[in-house]
């Protein structure tokens, strides 16, 4: 959908446009649920929180400005981390907090990661926080300026993290391709000594 339709349909959709809202729905759900399945333990989770954030899209969005995009997945943001924080029976310090949340998405986000094969083998080797940089910077399309609005950082914290998250990419693959362009010459010698 292109930007001008897509600001039509918001600006019809602010007005409480019926038709408008579900076209909002319907483009916008796969996106939000996978970013919420990526998050969270199960398909039920996903589901029953993506409802949610429409849910207060439709609630909210007369208030709306800025980037919807970016609204909408701080809605998402936001909801994930009250998952989480409900689901913690004990109260816990923040620190401990943060370490059951890491531990349950870098589980989640291997298995999620596991359907992109060496792609998702690479991200998986990155921190939490490297994969939802760079999540949402290549496979999402946001900004530097929107991943900070979406995960409260600031846009230099998120730029240090796509910098750290490419660096160990590069060195990850590096390895890899010059492995390859062996195999490459051997192989190439090989056929070049049957000939």
């Amino acid at each position: 959908m292109d930007e001008s339709l897509l600001k039509d349909i918001i600006a019809k959709a602010k007005n409480y446009d019926l038709s408008a809202l579900e076209v909002l729905c319907e483009h916008f759900y796969h996106r939000i649920y996978n970013y919420i399945f990526y998050k969270v333990s199960s398909q039920g989770d996903a589901e029953d929180l993506t409802s949610e954030v429409f849910i207060r899209m439709v609630k909210n969005i007369a208030g709306q400005s800025g980037s919807f995009k970016t609204w909408l997945y701080k809605i998402a943001s936001n909801l994930v981390i009250d998952h989480y924080r409900q689901r913690s029976s004990v109260k816990k310090t923040m620190a401990q907090y943060e370490e059951l949340l890491n531990i349950n998405s870098q589980k989640q986000e291997r298995d999620a990661m596991a359907a992109y094969g060496e792609f998702g083998r690479l991200l998986s080797e990155l921190t939490p926080e490297q994969r939802e940089v760079v999540t949402l910077r290549f496979i999402e399309g946001f900004s530097a300026a929107e991943i900070g609005k979406i995960t409260q950082r600031s846009e230099n914290a998120v730029k240090a993290l796509q910098f750290r998250a490419m660096t160990t990419l590069r060195e990850k693959t590096k390895g890899t391709q010059e492995k390859n362009v062996r195999l490459e010459i051997l192989g190439n010698k090989g056929a070049t000594n049957a000939g």
